[in-house]
């Protein structure tokens, strides 16, 4: 640690294991989870879980330049990794609702507005995922020099 901070380093190193914890566990349900899901509980169709890849790294790209260049200007790490953190979780747990949404039918207009509503909660959960994790919590242990 810094010099003449004034953290205690207890408290530090549990927040960086429970912080740490917290964002791998996101990022392994998301990637690990959200697949077989949407395979599931929406349509049989690889096709969306292709899109929500594509787009899902579009929306972390963006967010990575939006997030780190207003990071790095203002200095303050924390609160995108609260609020990062924060509606990370919101829209995880969102996203598991587009199961109510109904499933493919004979209905196609349907079907691609279910599927276009599954895409945009994940893009939206990993926009928000890559601030508060990749961002902020990445950039906050590493410029704290341990």
């Amino acid at each position: 640690m810094k010099t003449g901070s004034k953290t205690n380093p207890v408290s530090f190193w549990i927040l960086v294991w429970l912080l740490g914890l917290a964002g791998q566990l996101c990022w392994n349900i998301e990637n690990q989870w959200f697949n077989t899901f949407v395979y599931a509980k929406i349509a049989k169709d690889p096709t969306i879980i292709s899109w929500m890849l594509a787009i899902s790294a579009l929306a972390t790209t963006v967010s990575t330049f939006l997030f780190g260049c207003i990071s790095d200007r203002r200095g303050n790490r924390k609160t995108l990794i609260s609020l990062g953190y924060i509606l990370w979780g919101v829209f995880t747990i969102l996203f598991g609702t587009t199961e109510f949404l109904g499933k493919r039918n004979s209905d196609t207009a349907a079907f691609v507005g279910i599927a276009f509503a599954v895409i945009a909660a994940d893009a939206i959960m990993s926009f928000f995922g890559s601030m508060g994790n990749d961002i902020g919590f990445n950039a906050w242990i590493n410029e704290k020099n341990i």
